[in-house]
């Protein structure tokens, strides 16, 4: 028998002697088993969306930073400090889109109907889920409140150092 099987046995025998609701456990397996399904390609999602994105900037700010004259370190310290702008608005679709992939897998290994027929309600099922959401948007929330607005200000004087190290190059050629 498969690892998944032999769960959803477990799952099945959990549910069918399980004890009084007030003195289960308020994370089962049932949520910890959804929660890592989900979390999984959450951060596969996420990571690879951003590299793509971050590819694009880099692309773009690449010419710039030729032009500037500014060294390899201050491309790389400029192409990594986008990747807080980026991850904050890639991250919801990255949930999204992880979401659908583990409803897909579950229903296509015929997971989600064993679990209602073993006792678990809808809510119960996207429970994880909705806790996984939860730490997205608190996420989104961190890197828009406190990590953009830092990393932005360090983007800045970056950026303002390459540029004012060009022009004093210029201004001792001459």
């Amino acid at each position: 028998a498969t690892n998944r099987s032999l769960l959803l046995d477990r799952l099945a025998e959990h549910w069918s002697t399980a004890e009084p609701r007030e003195k289960r456990n308020p994370v089962s397996r049932l949520d910890r088993y959804i929660f890592k399904a989900a979390s999984i390609p959450f951060l596969l999602i996420l990571a690879c969306t951003t590299a793509v994105a971050w590819l694009t900037q880099v692309l773009q700010r690449l010419e710039s930073i030729v032009d500037d004259g500014g060294s390899l370190l201050a491309f790389l310290k400029i192409t990594a400090l986008l990747i807080p702008s980026i991850a904050a608005v890639v991250t919801p679709v990255a949930m999204l889109a992880a979401c659908f992939y583990v409803r897909n897998v579950l229903m296509g290994d015929s997971e989600i109907p064993v679990m209602r027929a073993a006792g678990a309600s809808r809510v119960r099922i996207a429970r994880s889920l909705l806790l996984l959401s939860v730490f997205g948007a608190g996420l989104v929330f961190y890197i828009n409140v406190d990590l953009q607005p830092r990393t932005y200000k360090e983007l800045r004087r970056t950026v303002y150092d390459v540029r004012s190290n060009i022009a004093s190059s210029l201004v001792r050629d001459q």
